[in-house]
C-alpha cells in the first residue's frame, strides 16, 4: 500500500477586527501496489492527532478532495494520512505533512479610501467670483488578496454635516462624484468614512478651498 497527501490552499482571513481564522484543502489518495489483491478498504485523514474525516472502500485507487478544514492563524498543523487494505489489523501511516498558517494582513491595512476635491467658479467682467461648483470624488477599496473584505458603506460629511451614504453595498472597488454649490473662497472641510465586511472603518480627511479670483 502507497498513499500521499497534498495541502493546499492556506488561507488566513479576519472574521471580526480581532478574530483571525485559517482554511485549508488537502488531497489524499491512497493505492492498492498489488493491483487488485489486497484493495484499500479504509482510508482516514488525522488533522493534529485528531480523525478529521474517513473513509470505507473496497478499491485499488482510493483519492478524495477536502476542502475547507478550519484551523488557528500562525499554528504548526501536522496532517497524517492512514489506511487498511484487506488484510490489515489496524490502520498505518502512510504519508503525513507539518505546515505553519500564516498571519493575514494588520486589519487596518486592507481598507483604502480617499477622494479628491475640485471646484470651478463664475466669474463677471471684472473678475468677481459670482459662485461656484464644487465636486468630492471619493473612493474606498478592499486591497486583501483575494478581495475577500468588501466595502460595504461609504459617507461623506462637509463640515461636520453627513451629506451622502451609499446604502448598504458589497464593492471591491467603490466611487462615487458628489457636487454641491459652494461660495467664493470658501474652505471646506471634507471627511470620508468607510466600512468594510469586518466592520473596519478607515477615514480621509482633508479640506477644499474655492478659490476667490481666476
Amino acid at each position: 500500500m502507497d498513499g500521499y497527501l497534498e495541502v493546499t490552499n492556506v488561507e488566513s482571513i479576519w472574521i471580526d477586527p480581532s478574530t483571525c481564522e485559517s482554511f485549508f484543502d488537502v488531497y489524499v489518495g491512497v493505492a492498492d501496489l498489488t493491483g487488485g489483491t489486497y484493495p484499500v478498504t479504509y482510508v482516514g485523514l488525522y488533522v493534529d492527532g485528531s480523525l478529521y474525516d474517513s473513509w470505507e472502500t473496497n478499491d485499488v485507487i482510493v483519492k478524495r478532495y477536502v476542502t475547507d478544514i478550519p484551523a488557528d492563524c500562525e499554528e504548526t498543523i501536522e496532517v497524517e494520512l492512514v489506511a487498511m487494505n484487506l488484510v490489515s489489523v489496524e490502520p498505518v501511516t502512510v504519508d503525513t505533512a507539518s505546515f505553519t498558517t500564516p498571519s493575514p494582513p494588520v486589519p487596518e491595512e486592507v481598507l483604502h479610501v480617499g477622494f479628491e476635491g475640485h471646484a470651478q467658479c463664475t466669474f463677471n467682467q471684472f473678475e468677481e467670483c459670482l459662485g461656484c461648483t464644487a465636486t468630492i470624488s471619493l473612493w474606498a477599496e478592499d486591497i486583501s488578496s483575494g478581495d475577500i473584505y468588501p466595502v460595504t458603506s461609504v459617507a461623506l460629511w462637509l463640515d461636520g454635516v453627513p451629506v451622502y451614504n451609499s446604502g448598504p453595498i458589497s464593492e471591491d472597488y467603490f466611487e462615487y462624484d458628489y457636487e454641491f454649490p459652494a461660495g467664493c473662497g470658501q474652505t471646506i472641510q471634507v471627511e470620508v468614512i468607510a466600512m468594510n465586511l469586518i466592520g473596519l472603518d478607515a477615514v480621509a480627511a482633508g479640506s477644499l478651498t474655492t478659490p476667490s479670483h481666476p
